[in-house]
């Protein structure tokens, strides 16, 4: 295992500041009601448990439990670069990854989507299920159950680094390792500095239009500021240990002691669009920002320089990964072809949802 136990940092050292379920779900909820696929912790502080698996690389998905065509188009494609042990046996590394995904608890009156839930648990241990403190689970909650996601993370893992991407991003993971490397994100030299990667966005406007999939009348309430701060798209972005913590225990709930949930991390208020709020909570710790190769359309095949790619249609991830078992390329003519259809039909889709058209 490559993975470096140097790499599990000890938190104080690094920030400075610039209802009714089943058995099978029943055995893994904590004192807080969260369900896990795992064994129940408690949930009274962020820790970095001794006994937890150990990977290089924790993948996490985030995910509606109404999304299982998106998911099993993942575990058909690309999440088939992990075997059962955690290694790409298509990479060029001995790196350790784990692929998880998130979804909120469905409601108790619900059976159909708690057995689907279970079953999921039972065939595929890959799914971690979330308490979103009653919040409902939608596009627009995606902030709390991100945060919620990292939490979970941090109980049940101890990890090098932490990737997040969508249920529809393609992550070409032998060319994601690779990049790692050479940016020497798993350095344990590198990792004790805060890091924080991706397809960083400068000089972004909230956008105001009530129609807007992306609405947020938030941020300049908030902070008075005409322009987001600088940050990774939600496409794709990494995290070290240490600002997944910083973020995790900002969780709405957690009382700092005279009743005021936010007292102890007040510019950890949650902004509409997630990606945004991870830039806009790092902004006052000290944390290098790590330019990635990541696009928000479906690239990645006629440019081979990307190591994730998004808004990747499930028919694209399975030409995808039935090229690369035939050829050894996933980017075989034919996934060249549809990848250029989809850019086209993600493009003009992006331009309706900018403008609330849709």
């Amino acid at each position: 295992m490559a993975y470096s136990g140097a790499l599990v940092l000890t938190w104080a050292c690094c920030f400075s500041y610039a209802g009714s379920v089943s058995p099978l779900l029943r055995r893994a909820i904590d004192s807080k009601g969260e369900i896990s696929s795992g064994p129940a912790e408690p949930q009274t502080n962020v820790t970095n448990h001794p006994g937890n698996p150990v990977v290089d690389l924790l993948v996490i998905i985030p995910s509606s439990v109404k999304e299982l065509d998106k998911r099993v188009a993942v575990r058909h494609s690309w999440g088939k670069y992990i075997d059962s042990f955690g290694h790409c046996k298509r990479c060029n590394s001995s790196r350790t990854v784990k692929i998880l995904f998130g979804v909120a608890r469905p409601a108790e009156g619900d059976a159909g989507m708690v057995e689907q839930v279970e079953k999921e648990i039972e065939v595929f241990g890959d799914l971690a299920v979330l308490n979103l403190g009653g919040q409902a689970d939608h596009y627009r909650n995606l902030t709390t159950k991100v945060r919620s996601f990292l939490e979970y993370a941090l109980q049940h893992f101890r990890f090098g680094l932490l990737l997040k991407v969508d249920t529809d991003s393609f992550v070409f993971m032998d060319r994601f390792l690779s990049m790692a490397e050479q940016k020497k994100l798993f350095h344990p030299d590198t990792n004790s500095t805060n890091i924080y990667g991706g397809a960083f966005q400068s000089g972004a406007r909230p956008d105001e239009n009530p129609a807007g999939k992306w609405v947020d009348r938030t941020y300049r309430k908030l902070t008075g500021h005409e322009l987001f701060p600088k940050y990774a798209r939600g496409a794709g972005y990494v995290l070290s240990p240490p600002l997944c913590r910083y973020i995790a225990e900002g969780l709405p709930g957690r009382d700092s002691g005279d009743g005021d949930a936010w007292a102890g991390f007040p510019e950890l208020q949650p902004l509409p669009n997630e990606d945004v709020s991870v830039g806009f909570w790092l902004e006052p710790i000290v944390h290098a920002k790590v330019e990635l190769p990541i696009s928000h359309l479906p690239i990645g095949c006629r440019d081979r320089s990307q190591i994730i790619d998004h808004h990747v249609l499930s028919r694209l991830m399975a030409t995808r990964w039935k090229s690369l078992e035939e050829t050894g390329d996933p980017c075989s003519a034919a996934a060249v072809s549809e990848e250029t259809f989809e850019q086209v039909l993600t493009s003009k889709l992006d331009a309706l949802n900018y403008s609330g058209s849709i």
